[in-house]
């Protein structure tokens, strides 16, 4: 990948990126230090990226059609409030929708009161009787079929902070992340971060009350953290400061300090399993690209 623009401050890359859309040059657009960059995934592509981009800084200009091998005319004018959003949803497509589902859900279950709908959501089913909270056994829930529930908790959130703590990372990490690795490669990390996550914190604590994408968000900090390390052509997202404060974070959530200041109980174990999937997965992706 090679960086070929660097957005100003004010400035929306939604112009830009649906130009080279428009004439099929794969980029990406990162977020790095309060800064959007444009990077080009093909070197191929180069020379024509570099005339989209003329015309896009003179706002009207003619760039060469590799397709018709002739000159068309291309205005760039500033976007719709409605282009803005569908150019998001097209850039980050997988992100748009954990924090979609992630709302819904929440939402839908009363964050975590209706006990009737989240039971749907939970790792195994669970029902109430005689006053007593009871859940299914796992190989009865699997030999049901119902394999959603390896994924599913991770949409689960009990509180308005906690939703909101999680989606805030999952937007402003994971949308970069999205971006450099493409939408197929993130969906499928996601999902294998998310079902070792869920699964190590019931098999460990064998309860499924449990719920929440923090599994998910130390696993892809957890990758973004650690790819840059391995390839240096990918940016640095998560600076050593940050990567501190989250693993203090984590020791601190097997102590009691947290409950003692009122956060309540945390899933150490998803958190934990998280990071170390997050880590392995960008080992992989390394050596696969080394590899090509």
């Amino acid at each position: 990948m090679k960086l070929i623009y660097t957005f100003t401050e004010n400035e929306s890359p939604a112009v830009l990126s649906k130009l080279f859309w428009q004439y099929k040059i794969g980029h990406r657009i990162v977020n790095n230090h309060k800064r959007d960059e444009l990077w080009l995934l093909d070197p191929a592509h180069l020379d024509l990226a570099g005339k989209v981009l003329t015309a896009y800084l003179k706002k009207t200009d003619q760039i060469e059609d590799p397709e018709q091998n002739e000159f068309i005319t291309t205005v760039t004018t500033p976007s719709s409030f409605y282009q803005n959003i569908k150019a998001f949803c097209f850039s980050y497509p997988i992100s748009c929708v954990l924090v979609l589902v992630s709302v819904l859900f929440s939402f839908l279950t009363s964050f975590g009161g209706n006990v009737h709908v989240t039971s749907w959501l939970y790792f195994l089913p669970v029902y109430v009787s005689d006053g007593a909270l009871y859940a299914v056994s796992f190989s009865s829930a699997m030999e049901q079929h119902q394999y959603w529930r390896l994924v599913t908790p991770m949409f689960l959130h009990f509180s308005i902070m906690h939703l909101c703590f999680n989606l805030l990372w999952v937007w402003d990490v994971g949308r970069k992340v999205e971006q450099f690795v493409g939408s197929a490669f993130y969906i499928m990390g996601v999902l294998f971060i998310g079902i070792t996550a869920n699964c190590l914190q019931y098999f460990v604590m064998q309860s499924p009350l449990f719920g929440g994408m923090s599994g998910v968000v130390y696993g892809v900090i957890g990758f973004a953290w650690l790819l840059p390390r391995l390839m240096p052509s990918y940016p640095l997202l998560i600076s050593q400061p940050l990567m501190i404060f989250m693993m203090v974070w984590l020791v601190l959530g097997y102590t009691d300090v947290l409950e003692f200041v009122g956060i309540g109980k945390i899933a150490n174990t998803a958190h934990l399993a998280g990071l170390i999937a997050g880590l392995l997965l960008a080992l992989v992706y390394g050596i696969c690209k080394k590899r090509h």
